[in-house]
Order: C-alpha cells, then structure tokens, then sequence
C-alpha cells in the first residue's frame, strides 16, 4: 500500500500599497501571516470567488486587487488586509 502525503500550500499574502516610486517598487510590504491550507483547497476557494473579481466585474473604488487580496486573507487567515489599505482608492 503506498503512503500518501499531505502537502499543504504555505502562502504569504502581501498587501501594497497602490504608490510606487519611479522604478515601480511597493512602498509597503506587510507580512499577513501564514496558511496551512492545502493547495487544491486554495484553487477550489479562488473558483468560487473567481465570478466577482474579473475584468466585466472591475471597480477602481469597490472591486480592485485590494478588495481580492482582502477576501482572499480572509478565507485563508481569517483575518483581512489592514483597512488602510482596503481603502485606498477611496
């Protein structure tokens, strides 16, 4: 009989700021915090949520890569991204 293993998808969310300088790198990098989700559990999480983050579903205000990031910190950590940043388009 052949062992399975658990592999479990270690994941570092990140959150930027929408500022960059010149060259184009974050003026903020903060750690969230760590995830043993697996990683087939993750995809299946990102197919369910993949209908309300698309190009046709796009607001620079209230559906941006921060609204993604911040809902995608939520289903893996539990906690979302810092507000400050959830809320700077507003």
């Amino acid at each position: 009989m052949e062992e399975e293993s658990a592999t479990t998808c270690q994941v570092t969310l990140l959150s930027v700021s929408l500022r960059v300088n010149q060259i184009g790198q974050p003026t903020k990098v903060q750690e969230l915090g760590y995830t043993e989700i697996p990683e087939d559990m993750f995809m299946e999480l990102l197919r369910d949520i993949s209908d309300r983050f698309t190009a046709n579903t796009y607001n620079v205000l209230n559906n941006n890569c921060n609204n993604f990031t911040n809902e995608v910190s939520l289903l893996l950590l539990g906690q979302g991204i810092p507000q400050d940043i959830v809320d700077l388009p507003k």
